[in-house]
C-alpha cells in the first residue's frame, strides 16, 4: 500500500468522538480495519472515548459480515482485556459464519475461545458447551466434544430447561456410541424415544439410533435385555432396521447378505477398523479375527445364536459358520466365555466347543421368542416409568374386566341365564 493511501487512513479520534459522526471511522474500517484499530487502541483518548469508539469500530466490522474482518478484529482485541466483551461477541459472529459454510470444527473452536466468566446465565454457559459438542459431532471429533460433554456434566445437574437436558442426553448417547460403549448409548437413545417433548420424528429417529446401537453391541445377556424391550416396542416396526432386529431378537443366525443390507445404514465410526494386521489371514484366505465394528458385533451375534440351537460344534464347524480361521473362531470363543457372555468351554483334545446353558442364564436372558412371556414384568416397570397414562389406562381396563368377569360369574351362580 503506497504512502498516500496509508496517510489517508490517519483518523482524528477526538473530532469523531465528540461529533458522533462516524463515516470517517467506517471508511478507515473498510480500507485497513487492522491498521485502523491498533491506532485506535493506542490513542491517548480517554477510555470512555476510546471503547465508545472500539464498539461502534466492531459493531461495524460484525455488521459487514466478512469472516476475515471479524477473525482480524478478533485477533487485534485479544491483546487488550478490557474488551472481552466485545471479544466475545466477535467470536460467537464468526462461528455463526463458519456454521453457514459447514466448517463445524473452527467454528466450534471459536467458542472454546468464548471467556465464559462473562456469561451471566449458567443455561447459557451450558447451551454454549452443548453447542461445541455438537459441532464437534459434526465432524466426527469424539475426543474434543467429550471434553466440553464433560464441561456441561458439571452444569447440568442444575438445569430446569427441558430442551437443554434433551439436547445433552442426545449428545451423551452419540458420543457413548462414538466410544462404542453401545450398551449405554442404546439405553439413552431409547429413553429419548419416549420424551414428549420431541416432535414424532425424532423420536423415531432415537429409536432407530437405539436399534442400531444395540444391535452392534457385545453379544451377550445386557444386549439381549434391551434388544427384547426394542422388539416389544411396537414403534419399532414403523424404523427401517426392524427387520434386522426380529432376526437378532429371535437368535437367528445373520447371513452376509442380512450384515451388507445393515451396513448401508451405518455412520463411518460405526463400520471402523479395528484391525490393521497385513497377517490377519491363514493360507486359506480366512480372518484370523474381525476387522471392523460391525463385522466384530455380527461375528459374536452367531456365535451367541449357534449356542441356543447346539449342544456342541467343533472348530472346524464353527470356522465356517463365522467365516474366521479355526485360530479365529476359538479366539472370539474364549474371549467371549471369559468375559461370562457365553456358557461354555472348550474341549483341546477333541477341538470341540461344548455349550452349556444354565437356567439361570435363561431366566436372565430375554432373547428369543420363546422367553418374551418373561419380561411382562419389565413392561409393565417401563411402561410405568415412560408412559404413566397408557399404564393407567392398561389398569382401568383390567379393573373393568374383573368387574365383568365377577357380575358373569354371580349370574351364572344364581342361574340368571
Amino acid at each position: 500500500m503506497s504512502p498516500l493511501s496509508l496517510s489517508m487512513m490517519v483518523v482524528d479520534f477526538s473530532q469523531v468522538a465528540n461529533t458522533r459522526n462516524y463515516s470517517a471511522l467506517h471508511d478507515a474500517l473498510d480500507q485497513d480495519l487492522e491498521s485502523t484499530l491498533n491506532q485506535l487502541l493506542g490513542s491517548d483518548l480517554n477510555l470512555i472515548h476510546k471503547k465508545s469508539l472500539v464498539e461502534e469500530s466492531i459493531s461495524h466490522v460484525t455488521s459487514k459480515g466478512s469472516l476475515d474482518g471479524i477473525l482480524k478484529a478478533s485477533e487485534v482485541l485479544s491483546n487488550y482485556s478490557t474488551y472481552d466483551a466485545l471479544l466475545n461477541s466477535l467470536h460467537s459472529a464468526a462461528a455463526e459464519l463458519l456454521i453457514a459454510q459447514e466448517d463445524f470444527s473452527d467454528a466450534a473452536g471459536q467458542l472454546t475461545k468464548l471467556n465464559f466468566d462473562l456469561i451471566s446465565s449458567s443455561d447459557q454457559v451450558l447451551e454454549t458447551y452443548i453447542k461445541i459438542v455438537r459441532l464437534y459431532l459434526e465432524d466426527d471429533d469424539s475426543i474434543n466434544s467429550e471434553t466440553y460433554l464433560n464441561k456441561s456434566a458439571t452444569l447440568i445437574h442444575t438445569c430446569t430447561n427441558k430442551p437443554l437436558i434433551l439436547s445433552f442426553k442426545l449428545s451423551q448417547a452419540r458420543i457413548l456410541d462414538y466410544k462404542r460403549d453401545f450398551i449405554r448409548s442404546a439405553t439413552i437413545f431409547q429413553e429419548l424415544s419416549y420424551e414428549g417433548d420431541l416432535d414424532n420424528d425424532d423420536r423415531l429417529s432415537s429409536l432407530s439410533a437405539a436399534i442400531v446401537t444395540a444391535i452392534l453391541a457385545p453379544a451377550g445377556p445386557k444386549r439381549s435385555r434391551i434388544l427384547s424391550t426394542l422388539y416389544r416396542d411396537e414403534r419399532c416396526r414403523q424404523t427401517q432396521h426392524f427387520n434386522i432386529l426380529e432376526k437378532v431378537f429371535l437368535d437367528r443366525i445373520l447371513s452376509a447378505h442380512d450384515i451388507e443390507s445393515f451396513s448401508k445404514h451405518l455412520s463411518s465410526h460405526q463400520i471402523a477398523k479395528i484391525s490393521y494386521a497385513s497377517d490377519n489371514t491363514d493360507e486359506q484366505g480366512l480372518k484370523h479375527s474381525p476387522t471392523n465394528v460391525l463385522e466384530r458385533a455380527m461375528i459374536e451375534h452367531n456365535l451367541l445364536s449357534a449356542s441356543k440351537i447346539f449342544d456342541n460344534i467343533t472348530f472346524a464347524g464353527l470356522s465356517k459358520l463365522l467365516n474366521l480361521s479355526i485360530q479365529g473362531a476359538e479366539s472370539v470363543a474364549s474371549h467371549m466365555i471369559m468375559q461370562g457372555r457365553l456358557e461354555a468351554y472348550i474341549d483341546q483334545v477333541e477341538s470341540v466347543i461344548v455349550f452349556t446353558p444354565s437356567q439361570t442364564s435363561h431366566e436372565g436372558d430375554l432373547g428369543g421368542a420363546a422367553n418374551v412371556a418373561a419380561a411382562q414384568e419389565d413392561d409393565r416397570q417401563f411402561e410405568a416409568a415412560y408412559a404413566p397414562h397408557t399404564h393407567a389406562w392398561d389398569a382401568q381396563i383390567k379393573s373393568i374386566a374383573s368387574l365383568i368377569e365377577a357380575t358373569a360369574a354371580k349370574i351364572e351362580e344364581k342361574g340368571l341365564v
